[in-house]
């Protein structure tokens, strides 16, 4: 990862790190506000600069509302359910139009195959085994001995990550988490500076152990926003369905329900069309974790505080600061904002973006969108980020200055996964004065691949 002076940064919790050095993992802080004067860029309450957040795609056509709008979505799956109706008039008259459906909008971000090592070690955890009762592999072993054939293999959390292939993460010495493919950070020889002026800036917090999965005292909720045609929540659901044949666990015991919301009625009702044809199929079970579809605007969501344990948002805040409208950063910040309201304390946010937080653009957005609409919705609790993606291949000063240099911009280093911890409180207080008060630090994590 290259120095953070390329970017503009929160400011660092911690020394900066070497230009051109292998580091993988970086922890800076977002100050919710300036105290004093500071020569690192902070946040403040609020009220970003919305000039400097650009949309990220633009629609030429003439014939549709502004690119991010309600009425552009309801107009692109209508025509999507009308080109494939056609399709299937003029080609078969006896096929379906959803047997070839078209590519999906937003079929550039991450599938569900590709985001699962992520998101399910965030919901069965990966020291479940360790929790157990110590004498319970004894136990296991003398009963096979006895009677192999009769043994009811008791399946954990950890025979399901093993079924999905799943990279874990892995902890030094200290307890830092560190990612398996890469190496170590070394505090003491990758980071400017005096290490006595930061010993007391570092947090405990800040490098946790493996986490215990959401799903560890239960099972449960997850929600969706912006669903779209190609909604994660579904895709979560029928992965642990899958999974059920081979690992003998019934998926009730890990989700409790699953709810996906999008303010397009077109879509929702395609989705639970679609639903309804699945659930028809000839010998075809019924799930027993309710799946849901509702129309419903992310900026207001008809939820009470604290409801759901896993939050999934996947394009909708780009699409929503791509609206031509002008008002894309103050409706990201709302839609930020109720994910965090109605988030369960010890719970998670799962943002997937095209705006990579090892890219300038990406920074801006957290300290612009991300970070006030936390602050905004749940005040009162701590709130840590974590970003995974590629990092931003930025040319070296030497490389910039050669005037013989004919390198192209490097390419953006494509969409990053941000999982957002909602912590306990750190005030008793019903309600927090943003504007004026100091509000707690946002620790932000990064993990390259």
């Amino acid at each position: 990862m290259t120095g953070s002076d390329n970017k503009a940064a929160p400011k660092l919790d911690r020394k900066r790190p070497r230009d051109n050095s292998d580091e993988k993992e970086l922890i800076v802080t977002a100050d919710s506000r300036a105290n004093g004067v500071s020569t690192s860029p902070t946040i403040d309450k609020p009220s970003p600069k919305d000039s400097t957040l650009k949309p990220i795609y633009e629609d030429s056509s003439e014939d549709l509302p502004p690119y991010g709008s309600q009425e552009y979505w309801e107009q692109r799956y209508e025509k999507l359910k009308n080109d494939c109706c056609n399709e299937k008039t003029s080609n078969d008259q006896t096929s379906s139009c959803t047997d070839n459906p078209p590519d999906p909008f937003h079929a550039w971000y991450f599938n569900f195959e590709e985001l699962a090592p992520l998101i399910l070690p965030l919901i069965l955890g990966e020291g479940d085994k360790e929790d157990e009762d110590e004498d319970a592999d004894e136990e296991e072993t003398s009963s096979t001995a006895e009677d192999p054939e009769n043994v009811q293999v008791e399946t954990t959390h950890e025979d399901l990550n093993e079924k999905a292939q799943l990279n874990h993460e892995v902890t030094n010495s200290d307890g830092k988490t560190v990612d398996s493919d890469l190496e170590e950070v070394d505090d003491d020889d990758d980071y400017y500076g005096n290490d006595d002026d930061d010993e007391e800036e570092e947090h405990e917090t800040n490098d946790p152990p493996n986490q215990k999965g959401l799903a560890h005292n239960g099972p449960i909720s997850v929600m969706e926003v912006g669903c779209g045609d190609v909604p994660l929540g579904r895709d979560l659901l029928s992965s642990f369905l899958e999974m059920e044949a081979e690992a003998k666990i019934d998926p009730s015991n890990i989700l409790e329900k699953v709810i996906c919301l999008d303010y397009s009625k077109n879509v929702i009702d395609a989705m639970k069309a679609e639903q309804h044809r699945q659930d028809s199929e000839k010998g075809k079970e019924k799930s027993t974790v309710p799946l849901e579809y509702h129309v419903a605007d992310a900026r207001d969501l008809p939820h009470d505080d604290k409801s759901f344990d896993l939050v999934l948002e996947k394009g909708t805040l780009d699409a929503m600061l791509s609206d031509r409208d002008g008002n894309g950063p103050t409706n990201c910040r709302k839609i930020v904002s109720e994910c965090a309201r109605v988030t369960k304390e010890g719970g998670c946010i799962v943002i997937i973006s095209h705006l990579n937080a090892n890219c300038q653009p990406g920074l801006e957005w957290l300290n612009d969108i991300v970070v006030p609409g936390l602050l905004m919705g749940a005040p009162q609790f701590e709130w840590n980020v974590e970003v995974h993606g590629s990092e931003a291949d930025i040319p070296s000063d030497n490389e910039q200055d050669d005037e013989d240099n004919t390198a192209e911009l490097p390419e953006s280093p494509g969409p990053a996964v941000y999982i957002i911890r909602k912590g306990g409180m750190w005030t008793t207080k019903e309600s927090v004065d943003v504007d004026n008060e100091e509000l707690p630090t946002v620790p932000l994590r990064f993990f390259s691949y």
